[in-house]
């Protein structure tokens, strides 16, 4: 699984901590991930909507279970990470607040 921002979104995101001033986290151009998969022998595609990720990750499963590996690319916001990965860069970060377990 790749979860693309199509930014170095960790580097932004300390960016977006300090006042909004991006350097070098932008890329001008966007590799296709699943063609790069597909190109190496793998299997490879992307998944761009909710309704989409269970079967792709089915397919992924099947081609796995042929004996190919498998990438599924998933689109995600730069900006919108775990609610831990938030926190990581504080002295703090073991103190962050954990989600709820339902169960």
């Amino acid at each position: 699984m790749v979860l693309n921002t199509q930014s170095l979104a960790w580097p932004k995101w300390s960016q977006e901590q300090r006042g909004r001033r991006y350097i070098a986290t932008d890329y001008t151009a966007q590799a296709d991930i699943a063609a790069l998969a597909r190109a190496h022998g793998c299997s490879g595609e992307r998944a761009e909507r909710p309704d989409e990720i269970r079967p792709a990750l089915e397919r992924a499963l099947a081609a796995n279970g042929r004996g190919t590996p498998a990438v599924v690319e998933f689109p995600v916001e730069e900006l919108d990470f775990y609610v831990g990965f938030k926190h990581f860069p504080d002295k703090d970060w073991e103190e962050a607040p954990q989600p709820a377990v339902v169960g």
